[in-house]
């Protein structure tokens, strides 16, 4: 099944919305952590790895998506999604 989202945008604010398909979901993943994601948009998405992983927090390092972004995903230490991503230029 293909993934459930929208994205909306007015002005300089972005919002994007998912579904998150529970067959993917971890058999050992706490109910009580959140499987809601919160995307950021930094200018420089290298710079703000940097600057998580200073704070020492553990985030994988930036890769390409196939939608043309790239991010990486990190939990926050209340078990919220970080989704950090920078759309690659053309």
């Amino acid at each position: 099944d293909p993934p459930l989202w929208c994205s909306l945008e007015a002005g300089a604010a972005r919002l994007m919305l998912d579904q998150r398909d529970p067959h993917q979901l971890t058999p050992a993943a706490d109910p009580a952590r959140s499987q809601n994601a919160c995307y950021l948009y930094p200018d420089d998405v290298h710079a703000a790895h940097r600057r998580v992983t200073q704070a020492g927090f553990q985030a994988p390092s930036p890769s390409t998506t196939h939608y043309h972004m790239r991010e990486f995903r990190m939990q926050d230490p209340d078990g919220h999604w970080l989704w950090i991503g920078q759309p690659l230029t053309r």
